[in-house]
């Protein structure tokens, strides 16, 4: 009786340790799964903070080199600071791309009427250039620098405004195309075989510093304007100049598009002057429809510039015009412009003087009448320099000429 009592208590002990070696390995099997949960947790922590850190240094070094490395186009009017631009096309989306003040980058594109005022200076480095299309300008009220051999290139009829001084270093260059012009209120500082060349117009306020101001750059004529007027069976051309240097002679230009033009004829030029001179040529051979009409100068050495196309409509039938701004001259100008322009019949022609905020500056009434008209506004002078807009206004008719005031 003893003995089973013996070995029963044998038994339950055994049992009692069977099940607490059975808690212990399940409280140890638990500690090792909480342990690793946390090793993998804190392990997956880490490598999320490391890649974070790694995605965000190659993003911050992908934008930068994006930055640099994309070209800028201007997509309307306005402050070269603000959200005006795209680094697709003149036409693309807008982009969060301002270049800045110093700009290191391969190329800008200007397709329209811009104006720094917010950067002093304004930089172009690192071999980028600045391409200023046909019909477009660029203002800057402070001080320019272009250096690292970048580029600014005018093309024809176009302006640049420097309101400050100059500097243009590092072998840079200003190329002036035809009747483009560069006008700096400043000094004017050139180094390390930097150039301002070409056939256009330019001229400083103040000293210039170096070499490299190239003798191209005069103005070999001042042209106070170019009209073209419709008597019905023929053309009459007219332009004046108030001086002349080394000029050879002109020659008319007509095309039927505004792109491809023929020689229509030539007056002999004054050579050197320093006076008024009227000039005038007949074309009796227009294009029925209507025809756009150049002039273009020649020096003496075969250089050669071209005014601003003018156009003539035909007088009859579905092409009679109602109103045309048929030139501004001089453009640029300093105290007083020449407006030229073309009515349907006899009435009272509003004309506004608009800067580039939109703000009517000026406005007058003018007694026209039936066909071409003339009038003289000369208070150019009372404005501040930059881009203006002068616009004529004729029943429910309006015209509007970009006018650049130096």
């Amino acid at each position: 009786m003893g003995k089973m009592r013996l070995i029963q208590r044998q038994k339950v002990r055994a049992s009692l340790q069977q099940r607490m070696m059975m808690r212990l390995n399940i409280n140890i099997q638990q500690k090792q799964k909480i342990t690793l949960r946390k090793v993998i947790y804190f392990s997956a922590l880490i490598s999320a903070i490391c890649s974070s850190v790694f995605i965000a240094l190659n993003l911050g070094a992908k934008k930068e080199a994006v930055a640099g490395g994309t070209t800028k186009f201007t997509l309307s009017n306005g402050e070269w600071s603000n959200q005006i631009w795209s680094n697709t096309s003149s036409t693309g989306a807008t982009c969060n791309c301002d270049p800045g003040n110093n700009y290191n980058g391969p190329g800008i594109t200007i397709a329209h009427q811009i104006v720094s005022s917010v950067y002093n200076p304004l930089k172009i480095s690192g071999g980028g250039y600045v391409n200023i299309l046909l019909g477009s300008s660029l203002v800057i009220n402070g001080d320019f620098e272009l250096n690292g051999g970048s580029i600014v290139n005018i093309e024809a009829s176009d302006t640049v405004i420097v309101n400050g001084n100059a500097t243009i270093s590092g072998g840079s260059t200003v190329n002036l195309g035809s009747v483009s012009f560069l006008k700096i209120n400043g000094n004017v500082t050139l180094s390390g075989g930097s150039k301002v060349t070409g056939p256009g117009g330019a001229s400083h306020s103040g000293a210039v510093s170096g070499s490299g101001w190239g003798p191209g750059v005069v103005l070999p004529i001042e042209l106070i304007y170019f009209k073209a007027e419709n008597t019905g069976e023929e053309v009459n051309l007219t332009w004046a100049t108030s001086s002349e240097k080394n000029n050879d002679y002109f020659t008319i230009e007509r095309s039927a598009d505004g792109k491809l033009f023929e020689e229509v004829s030539r007056k002999q030029g004054a050579g050197n002057s320093n006076s008024k001179i009227s000039y005038s040529v007949l074309d009796n051979q227009f294009v029925n429809k209507g025809s756009y009409y150049r002039l273009k100068q020649t020096d003496y050495n075969g250089h050669y510039t071209y005014s601003r196309n003018v156009m003539v409509k035909n007088n009859s039938g579905k092409d009679h015009i109602d109103l045309l701004i048929n030139s501004i001259a001089p453009n640029p100008v300093t105290d007083q412009f020449t407006i030229d322009y073309s009515v349907k019949n006899e009435g009272q022609v509003v004309m506004q003087i608009v800067n580039k905020f939109g703000t009517i500056i000026d406005k007058k009434s003018l007694n026209s009448n039936k066909g071409s008209n003339s009038y003289i506004y000369n208070k150019m002078a009372d404005l501040p320099n930059g881009v203006y807009f002068v616009s004529l206004i004729f029943d429910d008719k309006k015209e509007t000429k970009k006018i650049v005031k130096l």
